[in-house]
């Protein structure tokens, strides 16, 4: 049991490293696909809500660190964004299906993610909303969305026997 963690720490740590070098270089007029969230989704929906959330913690609290972003804003957007992801978890099941479901789960909970990074770490001129939600929320939420479709790609466990 402890392995697993440990080795789903080390891969979300790699997602880090990823989403602070690798996405830099391949954003696109600064519309970046948010490789923790769909690592951090994963996790949850694999190990639970409560697993998910304590990571979103750490890893949010490391990248506002790394990333010399507003420290506790991503920390506390992935936690919230983790905890409602959570109740998509099957605690029963040790693997995630990858289906259209997933890629659902991973647009709306990363809308909801933008959307409170937003309000905690953006100076909000309300009378901009609409504009910051959709430049800043939905946008980037569609880019991720994308970039988790590479997914797909991976080999499942049955293929690989």
């Amino acid at each position: 049991m402890i392995n697993r963690y440990f080795t789903a720490g080390i891969h979300l740590s790699l997602i880090l490293i990823l989403q602070l070098t690798l996405v830099e270089l391949i954003s696109f007029q600064n519309f970046k696909p948010d490789l923790i969230m769909i690592g951090l989704i994963y996790f949850t929906l694999r190990f639970g809500q409560i697993p998910g959330v304590i990571a979103a913690f750490f890893v949010g609290l490391f990248f506002d660190i790394l990333s010399n972003g507003i420290i506790g804003a991503s920390s506390l957007s992935k936690v919230i964004a983790c905890f409602i992801a959570g109740y998509f978890s099957d605690q029963d099941s040790e693997r995630v299906e990858i289906s259209i479901n997933f890629f659902v789960i991973v647009f709306f909970i990363t809308v909801i993610e933008k959307i409170i990074y937003i309000f905690v770490a953006v100076n909000l001129d309300f009378k901009y909303l609409l504009i910051y939600l959709v430049n800043f929320g939905l946008i980037p939420s569609v880019v991720t969305l994308i970039f988790s479709l590479l997914i797909l790609l991976f080999p499942k466990e049955k293929e690989l026997r």
